[in-house]
């Protein structure tokens, strides 16, 4: 007969394991989700006049880390935050924002009437891409950004 106290132990054990694996991504600390840990990861400045700032940071199943999130501002701290060193800015005429950038970004604006996509490699750090979407929709500019470390080899 197993003894009950051991296994008492190896289950909140096996507990505590994956409750740091799932808070710090593999015992690694949590990250910082303000603009500050936006700023020291992706050397992006969320702007002072940010309204409505969502920031989500995780670790992700390859064991690097992303940052992503959203805010209003008006078009110059927009441009400001788009067109930090390194970045390339293209700007659409379009209305409709493809598919595959409004899901990977969470973009959910209806009504857009432009948009202005910034990309590119933090200077210091080529493996760390960043990308930047500015949404312009009736009485409001919304931005949209995401920065995630790529694997060593990608």
């Amino acid at each position: 007969m197993r003894n009950r106290g051991a296994t008492w132990v190896a289950v909140l054990c096996s507990a505590a394991l994956l409750a740091a694996c799932a808070a710090g991504g593999g015992g690694r600390p949590p990250l910082p989700e303000t603009s500050e840990g936006v700023r020291a990861f992706a050397e992006l400045e969320v702007p002072e006049s940010a309204g409505d700032l969502d920031i989500a940071a995780a670790y992700t199943d390859r064991g690097t880390a992303r940052y992503q999130g959203s805010f209003t501002t008006g078009h110059v701290d927009a441009m400001a935050f788009c067109g930090a060193e390194g970045m390339t800015v293209v700007r659409h005429p379009e209305t409709d924002v493809p598919e595959d950038t409004r899901e990977r970004l969470g973009i959910e604006d209806d009504g857009v009437t432009g948009y202005v996509v910034c990309a590119g490699a933090r200077p210091d750090a080529p493996r760390l891409r960043r990308e930047v979407v500015v949404v312009y929709a009736p009485g409001t500019v919304r931005v949209y950004f995401r920065a995630e470390e790529r694997p060593p080899g990608t």
